[in-house]
């Protein structure tokens, strides 16, 4: 299992605007979804394949056969405080989107938007879970986690 692990980096997050329209072929083809770009506190990406041992009785060597790869996405990003002042929920990312598809796209070397970096790493999966807190000195964020690898 690989874990990768940034801290305060740019996120462009694209989120299906309702729990079944958006569907994974619709991410790589494109759709109507919700596109923000937002500041990440943390993320945190851990990727796993799992494997079915083809080895036979009598084989010197280990067999595996990939069957899928899954994983998940963390992710803490601010949230604009001036936006959820009144009472608003306009101003938060995930809250009230559980369940929708969403691709999250990134890049390491700080590059975000329609044109990111080669190094730019992007996740396509299903919003799980879904938290905010608030600091004492007014900063607002939202934790999120995404399964990646639903279909």
């Amino acid at each position: 299992m690989a874990k990768l692990i940034f801290n305060d980096c740019s996120v462009l997050v694209e989120i299906g605007q309702t729990q079944d329209q958006l569907t994974p072929s619709y991410i790589v083809t494109g759709y109507t979804a919700t596109v923000t770009t937002c500041n990440a506190k943390s993320i945190s990406i851990e990727d796993k394949v799992n494997m079915v041992d083809l080895a036979g009785l009598c084989d010197v060597e280990e067999k595996q056969f990939i069957t899928r790869t899954s994983g998940t996405v963390s992710m803490e990003i601010y949230v604009n405080p001036a936006t959820v002042v009144n009472g608003g929920m306009n101003g938060y990312t995930f809250i009230g989107r559980i369940g929708r598809y969403c691709r999250i796209t990134f890049d390491p070397n700080g590059r975000t938007g329609v044109t990111p970096d080669i190094t730019a790493i992007v996740r396509v999966g299903v919003i799980e879970s879904v938290s905010t807190g608030a600091e004492v000195d007014g900063t607002i964020t939202e934790k999120v986690t995404i399964r990646v690898g639903v279909a």
